[in-house]
């Protein structure tokens, strides 16, 4: 129920900020103005974490079960939201605090970033074995990679050319080149991912 706030150059605890009991945080992304997206898990919610002053800043209902791995446009004005229960991302329109859309992805949706131009929000589906690409204009997904082997996680490079996997299954990492959507590159780490 507790989110900690580290102080990297002398190691130490800085703050503890309760984010209510049976809250269970999960997903965590930093916004650029400093504030911090927390997935509560156990109550649905996305919560907005003040780590300046160390306290909780706002709620929002995601309405699906284990709202799992967030993500946010560059400019931090809407977030995605992951539900491992529902197969779907959750937009969010961080402003108003209101669920813009749901789109279903694919079974046991997971991991999730937002490409660097904002363009594009690539999502991983364990169960499903797949990654989706959704379209931010237009809220639904263009393509789908079939991807096997236990898809848990995606991130893009900072330049945008690639989007990074791990699979669980497979102890493997697939490496992505985002304009073609084909996999460039598979990299055994040879144990599980």
């Amino acid at each position: 129920r507790m989110v900690t706030l580290v102080d990297l150059g002398s190691a130490k605890v800085v703050s503890r900020i309760d984010i209510g009991a049976g809250s269970r945080p999960h997903g965590l992304k930093a916004l650029p103005d400093g504030r911090l997206l927390v997935t509560a898990e156990g109550t649905r919610e996305l919560v907005v974490v003040d780590p300046q002053a160390a306290k909780v800043a706002a709620r929002i209902l995601t309405g699906h079960e284990v709202s799992h791995m967030v993500a946010a446009s560059p400019d931090g004005k809407r977030v995605y939201v992951t539900s491992l229960a529902g197969g779907s991302v959750t937009v969010i329109d961080l402003a108003s605090g209101k669920v813009v859309k749901d789109i279903p992805t694919g079974k046991g949706t997971e991991g999730i970033d937002a490409t660097p131009d904002g363009r594009e929000i690539w999502v991983a589906n364990r169960d499903a074995n797949t990654i989706t690409v959704i379209d931010v204009k237009t809220l639904a997904p263009v393509f789908t990679i079939n991807a096997s082997e236990f898809p848990i996680r995606v991130k893009i490079t900072p330049d945008g050319r690639r989007a990074v996997a791990t699979f669980t299954g497979s102890g493997d990492v697939g490496v992505y080149d985002t304009a073609t959507r084909v996999q460039a590159a598979r990299i055994p780490i040879g144990r599980d991912a």
